[in-house]
């Protein structure tokens, strides 16, 4: 059986410079990347919502697509 390959996605935002300032004091005191909490906040987010049946059809949609 051959192992399951990741795929990592790049994507990019634009933050206000409050946002910038609050994930640059998160990481700091964490000792770790600005990335790295983004991508953590992004989990939680996804893991809160997923739930919702909005994000369940569009897991759907997607796999038929």
């Amino acid at each position: 059986m051959k192992a399951q390959q990741r795929k990592d996605f790049r994507t990019s935002v634009i933050l206000s410079e409050d946002q910038h300032l609050k994930l640059n004091a998160i990481a700091l005191e964490k000792d770790v990347s600005v990335a790295w909490v983004i991508r953590q906040a992004i989990t939680k987010m996804l893991d809160e919502t997923a739930s919702s049946s909005d994000v369940r059809s569009l897991k759907r949609t997607k796999k038929q697509g």
